[in-house]
Formats: C-alpha cells, structure tokens, sequence
C-alpha cells in the first residue's frame, strides 16, 4: 500500500492515478491531499491507513523551484508550510508565488 502511495506522487500521469486522485478529491499538486476521513474502496482505504508512512519518507527536491509553491507547500522537510511560519500576512498576489521568484539566479 506505501508503493500505491508513493504512485500518487511520483505516477501521476499514470491513468489509475489519475483516477483514484480525481474520485478522491486530492487536487493537483505534487503531493496529494489524502483524506483519511473520506470512505472508499479498500484499496483507497489501504493508502490511506498507510499514508503516514509515504509522507515521513518524502524528500523535495527543489530543482529551479519553478513547480513548488513557496508558501503552500511542505518543501521544508519536517515542517509546517512557510505561511503558517510568517509573523506577517502574506500579500495574496505573492502567495501563489512559486519558491524560483524569491531566489536569485546565483541561489541566494
């Protein structure tokens, strides 16, 4: 079930993906949103109870940071998203943003 899993991250172009994403709601990022609470098949049922297992061994890599969302997302590994972390309100046209506009072409 961890395999399934990890296909929805790393398979999802695959159909089977696809679908189960699509019936389940889980959106159209990289790492789906998994509802646990959400009753379905018992091979949903099987990713699900096994979710937590995916998720504790998922590792980001950036690349040029064009596809991961700088304040949404949970590129930072074993944190929050940045927006929970921010002491100031994040302006909504920046909040889309993704982490290759807050950094310099050298990586700073």
């Amino acid at each position: 079930m961890v395999k399934l899993g990890w296909s929805l991250c790393g398979k999802r172009n695959s159909l089977w993906v696809q679908i189960l994403r699509k019936k389940y709601k889980c959106g159209d990022s990289i790492v789906p949103n998994v509802n646990v609470l959400q009753p379905g098949s018992n091979t949903w049922r099987g990713i699900c109870h096994n979710w937590e297992n995916v998720t504790a061994n998922l590792e980001w890599r950036i690349g040029d940071g064009n596809s991961v969302n700088f304040w949404n997302q949970l590129w930072v590994p074993s944190q929050d998203p940045l927006a929970h972390k921010s002491t100031c309100v994040v302006l909504s046209d920046l909040e889309a943003e993704s982490v290759s506009y807050f950094v310099t072409n050298s990586g700073a």
